[in-house]
């Protein structure tokens, strides 16, 4: 097992210059998005929209970079390279019918996640864009322990893989403080889209998926939001193997967060939190960890949102779709409507 299929941000380098217009001024572009993007090479933000002005205009002062009102019918909006979209995702659709009414000029797009909740709304987002120029922002792929994870079931490490467990959660747990995170329209769900969809991407991707087949679920929502998911899932993997996923993403319940591994002679654990080690207990009682440094991947927040900005940015330059692709992400789609199903 080595680490040789994963890149570091330092490795990685944008050649063609790219103008980002960021849509959205919420914490997440001010605490992640802006510094990352101010810090690449070769990339310019063009500006910062946001239909709140004080809040957005403020964030543009701060960052010495243009404010432009989210105005559809200004067309400087979509005169760039990239639109990040980081505005709630009911609020995207008219974005992506005055991007799709562009035809061949129309810029690529980064969308925060939640990127969609089913496969129809997911294939219309991709629309007619080439498949490198859509990025979705499942950037917790690149993490070391995710990669050095990917790399154990690849090369068999401890055995084969039996089986994969996924939770997140907690009793109350409430994981953002946004202003539409209340409104159902505005953010599209609750607990799974915010943050369990993080945790079945990383599974999918760590176990090379290749078809998912739902054989059980429980689900608990209150007013279109989702507060508890149970489910298994039968997944065949890129090897013709097949591994069972058993997920429990809960507001209702304390849970253990992290992605367990049960292979043939170990079984593996490990959160994406930014943690490197992942705990290793052999079925022969032995107990050691596994540490997933810089080599394997990054693992701070700036780190990743920088790794995935950068082999985005390569992926649109060159045309050959990446991990930082939401066309790479369409299983991790199909999982969630099935468990909204």
């Amino acid at each position: 097992m080595n680490p040789k299929h994963s890149r570091t941000i330092e490795a990685a380098a944008i050649s063609d210059p790219s103008r980002i217009g960021i849509l959205g001024a919420g914490q997440i572009v001010s605490n992640v998005h802006l510094p990352v993007l101010k810090n690449l090479p070769n990339v310019e933000v063009a500006y910062i929209a946001d239909i709140d002005a004080a809040r957005g205009s403020r964030l543009a002062r701060f960052a010495d970079v243009p404010f432009v009102r989210l105005d559809l019918e200004d067309a400087r909006l979509f005169t760039v390279d990239v639109l990040l979209l980081a505005i709630p995702w009911g609020a995207r659709a008219p974005i992506y019918e005055k991007t799709r009414a562009l035809g061949a000029s129309q810029p690529g797009l980064y969308v925060e996640k939640p990127f969609a909740r089913d496969l129809n709304e997911h294939q219309a987002i991709l629309g007619d864009h080439a498949k490198a120029s859509v990025a979705a922002g499942m950037q917790r792929r690149w993490l070391g322990s995710v990669q050095c994870a990917r790399a154990m079931v690849r090369d068999e490490l401890f055995g084969s893989l039996e089986s994969i467990n996924v939770q997140f959660g907690g009793l109350g747990r409430i994981l953002s403080g946004d202003r539409y995170s209340s409104n159902v329209e505005l953010a599209g769900g609750g607990i799974l889209l915010e943050m369990g969809v993080h945790y079945i991407d990383a599974a999918l991707l760590i176990l090379g998926a290749e078809s998912i087949n739902l054989l059980r679920k429980n689900t608990v929502s209150d007013g279109g939001f989702d507060l508890h998911t149970e489910a298994t899932l039968g997944i065949t993997m890129g090897n013709g193997a097949f591994a069972e996923m058993e997920i429990e993403i809960s507001n209702l319940k304390s849970l253990q967060n992290g992605i367990t591994l049960v292979f043939e002679k170990a079984t593996v654990r490990f959160d994406l939190n930014g943690e490197t080690e992942l705990a290793v207990k052999t079925h022969s009682g032995m107990k050691y960890a596994i540490n997933a440094n810089q080599q394997w991947g990054p693992n701070l927040p700036l780190a990743l949102f920088a790794q995935q900005w950068t082999r985005y940015l390569e992926a649109k330059a060159s045309g050959i779709a990446n991990d930082a692709n939401a066309e790479t992400s369409i299983l991790t789609t199909r999982v969630l409507e099935a468990l909204h199903a």
